[in-house]
């Protein structure tokens, strides 16, 4: 798999500039309170998912007054040759490896893989069903491009759904149209979530052998109403 050996950030919340060579291994950060320490770690997280581990907004990941934001890093792959990563959100977006530039998210997000462990974090065991869903998809979007096209797909035609379903109008052809995407996404989707989870099961059972007691139970279920007792997806539209 690799690690990452060198970054670079610019214009990063409140880095004008930064570049920092890093070993295999574990790294500790230390420092007082707004010197940087969960920004750089936002900007490892960034690199993988192209996504803030803190805001919705990348526009707020700019540094306070700057135009642009610009992160590099050089992937040590140990049996292979190094992968130079960047990214620079300016006006627009540039993604590139090695150089190259990158067309598409999905052929970026997952070079580099990553998990974030935050005080919010609790919300995927006691909120929503949102929080699950979410996680999943961060998790399989690292593991599969193909998902996160699906997933884009997916949602992509149910917006266009539903401003179908505002407007009133030619509803029967144009949702016939869109459904037809939404099934074959929707499946797509459905179908890597549900083969993900006897893997978790079985991450989770281990753990928790080791962290609990020996009769403490955990077991990882995902509730369906189109899955329950179905062989065939597709068949359930």
């Amino acid at each position: 798999m690799g690690f990452i050996s060198r970054i670079q950030l610019k214009n990063f919340r409140n880095y004008p500039e930064l570049e920092l060579k890093l070993e295999p291994g574990i790294s500790v950060f230390r420092g007082l309170n707004g010197q940087g320490k969960t920004a750089f770690l936002e900007a490892l997280g960034f690199l993988s998912l192209l996504r803030s581990i803190r805001s919705s907004n990348t526009r707020h990941l700019k540094k306070w007054e700057s135009d642009f934001f610009s992160l590099r890093a050089c992937l040590d792959r140990v049996t292979r040759p190094e992968l130079d990563m960047s990214v620079y959100y300016g006006d627009k977006r540039q993604l590139s490896l090695d150089g190259n530039r990158v067309p598409t998210t999905s052929d970026f997000i997952g070079v580099v893989k990553s998990v974030a462990f935050m005080p919010e974090d609790i919300e995927i065991v006691k909120g929503s069903a949102s929080w699950r869903r979410q996680y999943l998809d961060i998790l399989l979007s690292q593991l599969s491009p193909g998902y996160l096209q699906s997933l884009k797909h997916y949602q992509k035609a149910l917006k266009s759904r539903n401003q179908v379903l505002k407007r009133g109008l030619n509803l029967d052809l144009e949702l016939d149209v869109w459904d037809d995407i939404l099934i074959e996404h929707g499946c797509e989707v459905l179908e890597a979530r549900l083969s993900l989870l006897p893997r978790l099961a079985e991450s989770v059972s281990s753990l928790v052998e080791k962290m609990l007691k020996k009769d403490f139970l955990l077991e990882l279920q995902y509730k369906n109403s189109l899955a329950k007792n179905a062989t065939d997806l597709r068949s359930v539209y």
